[in-house]
């Protein structure tokens, strides 16, 4: 068979290979698409601020004790961190990157603040919990973590009624045996209401700091975080705190008043401090000449004219 033919032959049949590895790929995508489509629209954080949480829910411990959220709220302010413990990948990126961000904040945890772990999946045993608390503590290296970082499973009813209140949205796929879901924190209130949302899965944490810090209603934190709060304005749609121009300018117009107050204050502390130097009567007397000829000495005499 001549060379020709032969190199012909063959690029025929890898021609009609790409052409049917094309087809069979689109196929693949027609079939995935329509399931991932579905499963995406189910999955999202529908940030609900002021939404109360309820918290007559009954969970169980890393212990496999039973606890009710109402146990769990200390007067401080809480992040919740919704996971499942067996998820192959986001919700270990969630919570390593919280503990980056915890490592380096000077607000700690069981003190500030308290984090509450809880699994949306009802299958998953106390077990699951404890090991991931053992991780998670080990790891922060804060001892009073220990009672303010806790790890809970609950069933189907308790963790519906959980993820409703505060907006999280998540989808089971059945055919990988996973869940399909938003990665992000919640802050509450200590009374147990949505205060903030953090999206994604690495928090800043200045982000982290003012959110406890609202939730607080600033009972935690500094006179810097309220300067931080002025000129920073926390953006619900990305889930982050963003510099604030108007903010800023809010907080030179109230720098200005306190130094213009406090320079008014002092100078008149000054002026009721310093020496008030008033002339006594006598004292203007014998500083005044005496031209009265009856009161001068008899050594004096008076020159008259003829």
């Amino acid at each position: 068979m001549p060379r020709g033919s032969r190199f012909d032959r063959s690029a025929l049949l890898i021609a009609c290979a790409a052409v049917c590895l094309g087809v069979l790929n689109g196929v693949a995508r027609a079939q995935v698409a329509p399931m991932t489509g579905k499963l995406l629209d189910d999955v999202a954080i529908q940030q609900r601020p002021g939404a109360e949480v309820p918290l007559d829910l009954w969970f169980r411990d890393a212990d496999d004790r039973p606890v009710q959220l109402r146990q769990l709220f200390r007067g401080r302010p809480v992040i919740l961190n919704l996971v499942y413990y067996r998820c192959p990948r986001l919700c270990k990126m969630t919570t390593a990157g919280l503990l980056r961000t915890l490592r380096v904040m000077e607000l700690k945890a069981g003190q500030a603040f308290d984090i509450l772990t809880i699994s949306f999946d009802p299958r998953e045993p106390a077990s699951e919990a404890k090991a991931a608390r053992h991780t998670a503590l080990t790891l922060y290296e804060q001892p009073s973590a220990t009672e303010g970082w806790n790890f809970l499973v609950g069933d189907a009813d308790a963790i519906d009624a959980l993820v409703q209140s505060v907006g999280f949205r998540l989808a089971f796929d059945e055919d990988l045996d996973q869940y399909a879901h938003a990665a992000g924190l919640v802050i509450l209130t200590p009374e147990g209401r949505v205060s903030r949302y953090l999206n994604g899965v690495e928090f800043a944490s200045r982000d982290l700091r003012l959110a406890l810090v609202e939730a607080s209603n600033n009972r935690i934190g500094s006179v810097t975080d309220q300067v931080l709060l002025l000129c920073y304005q926390y953006n619900p749609k990305i889930g982050k705190y963003s510099f604030a121009v108007h903010g800023l300018l809010k907080g030179l117009g109230i720098s200005t008043v306190v130094i213009l107050a406090s320079s008014i204050v002092w100078m008149l502390r000054r002026e009721r401090r310093a020496p008030h130097h008033e002339n006594h009567p006598l004292d203007a007397a014998a500083t005044e000449p005496d031209d009265d000829p009856e009161n001068s000495s008899p050594g004096e005499s008076s020159t008259t004219s003829t």
